[in-house]
């Protein structure tokens, strides 16, 4: 608007705003700032919190992959077929999506919950960005690598 533009808003959503992970995303940072970068537990307590994130991002468009007789021709009329491989003894591997408008509801995945998380994240990691107490190396949605030592307790 203050470059003149103007806006009709035709329709919006509104979403309650609590914090559901805070209690895991605290216990496991916590566990995995407990132990070295090396230990597995610090790789299984990043993988847990980073697969939190992707588990709502996720397409509602799975893929899926069955072997199948070679004359099962009612399977090919009831999915969306995307590749055969014939294993030469009668069977094929199938990768197929259901049909159209018929999409897995029981995959546990939030569309606006991946994008508050992406959203808050670059809000946090703009602490870091052209910050003039140091020069920013690198910045990822979870990490940023600068000249200088930081207190990350002085960013929250």
């Amino acid at each position: 608007m203050k470059f003149g533009y103007k806006f009709k808003i035709l329709r919006g959503y509104t979403f309650d705003s609590e914090f559901i992970f805070t209690e895991y995303v605290d216990k496991i940072y916590s566990l995995k700032s407990s132990v070295s970068p090396g230990d597995p537990i610090y790789i299984i307590s990043k993988l847990l919190l980073n697969s939190l994130y992707g588990r709502f991002g996720m397409s509602p468009e799975t893929e899926n992959h069955i072997i199948i007789n070679n004359d099962n021709e009612q399977f090919l009329l009831d999915y969306k077929i995307l590749n055969v491989l014939d294993l030469k003894n009668g069977n094929s591997l199938l990768t197929y999506k259901m049909k159209e408008n018929s999409h897995n509801t029981n995959l546990n995945i939030s569309i606006p919950i991946a994008s508050s998380i992406t959203a808050m994240a670059r809000v946090y990691m703009s602490q870091f960005k052209n910050n003039p107490l140091f020069d920013l190396l690198y910045t990822d949605t979870d990490s940023a690598f600068t000249d200088k030592a930081i207190d990350y307790k002085n960013y929250r």
